[in-house]
């Protein structure tokens, strides 16, 4: 199974179209390479009134914090088959909450480390990165994200706010094509609410 990039998805290797569902879980094979797109973070003049905020390499479950597109059905676990990510998944997650941060908090920066105590540290511990097959194997998944995100400073223990981002969001069909659409949709949708979310606790 190949995973075909969709909107905002980029896609890294050799695209394959697909006719039909097929066989689109499985393990063995070579891969294609796919990446969850971002909006690249613009480079700005540090001045006194940015507002740094470190972003943390999330943490994801067992199975999905690799390369793999993780899928679960009747609990499980399986992966789509010649697909991975073209880098680990939380890599890939930081990089698309960067983007959602730069774009819509316009006095934010992304510092490359978390140094200063006037940094604010941004986390996200997701529960849920997969794809779920509850209707069974012949039916569109639907793609569950599901986060609990926490804003602190980087010289305290206690988070300034906290909040849980769950996202549903049902692939069009049974395809490749469809079920990295719908994560695409789904991981922008998250990191957009983060940023939003973000922007509210610090104004």
């Amino acid at each position: 199974m190949k995973t075909i990039s969709a909107r905002m998805f980029l896609l890294m290797g050799a695209l394959i179209c697909l006719s039909g569902c097929g066989n689109i879980l499985g393990t063995g094979g070579k891969s294609t390479l796919y990446r969850i797109s971002s909006t690249p973070v613009p480079e700005r003049e540090i001045a006194r009134q940015w507002i740094p905020v470190y972003i943390t390499r999330p943490t994801l479950p067992p199975g999905a914090d690799g390369d793999r597109i993780l899928t679960i059905e009747n609990r499980e676990v399986t992966y789509l088959a010649k697909a991975r990510w073209m880098r680990p998944a939380p890599e890939m997650i930081r990089e698309a909450i960067a983007g959602s941060v730069a774009r819509k908090i316009d006095h934010a920066y992304i510092p490359v480390q978390s140094v200063a105590s006037d940094h604010y540290v941004l986390s996200a511990r997701l529960s849920s990165f997969a794809a779920y097959y509850d209707q069974g194997p012949d039916a569109a998944p639907i793609i569950r994200i599901a986060a609990q995100v926490e804003l602190s400073r980087s010289k305290e223990s206690e988070p300034l706010a906290v909040t849980r981002i769950v996202l549903d969001r049902s692939a069009s069909a049974n395809s490749v094509s469809s079920i990295v659409e719908a994560f695409d949709r789904a991981s922008l949708e998250m990191a957009d609410e983060i940023a939003s979310w973000t922007a509210a606790a610090i104004n």
